[in-house]
């Protein structure tokens, strides 16, 4: 009985952590085990800072932005993966999308009748 509820438990482990794989919208699934961080214009210390997820434990949140080519989405891909790793939830996307979604949110709430 003990082995089936053992069983159980990392079925439903693998299955949560699929799940918060999913919800990251990374494309390709990269790790930092592919990752090189000798060729990356993100210069190494603020790399390794980054990776040591302390930002996410002060619930801070995360903007990378920077040219075209400098490797942001490159680097944002297997972090959102490390910290899926680590149990954490993690929405990944585009900041002209996430502007769009604030106007889009601010024109609802216009609409809609003041409460007094």
């Amino acid at each position: 009985m003990r082995a089936l509820l053992a069983e159980e438990a990392a079925g439903r482990d693998a299955a949560d952590l699929r799940t918060r794989r999913v919800g990251t919208a990374c494309p390709t699934g990269r790790t930092f085990h592919i990752w090189n961080e000798e060729a990356s214009s993100i210069p190494i210390p603020t790399q390794s800072e980054q990776r040591a997820l302390e930002w996410v434990g002060r619930r801070e949140n995360l903007c990378l932005v920077g040219p075209s080519g400098t490797g942001t989405s490159h680097f944002t891909e297997p972090l959102g993966q490390a910290a899926v790793d680590a149990g954490m939830t993690v929405a990944r996307g585009s900041a002209v999308r996430r502007g769009q979604r604030v106007l889009s949110c601010r024109r609802w709430s216009s609409r809609q009748p003041q409460r007094r």
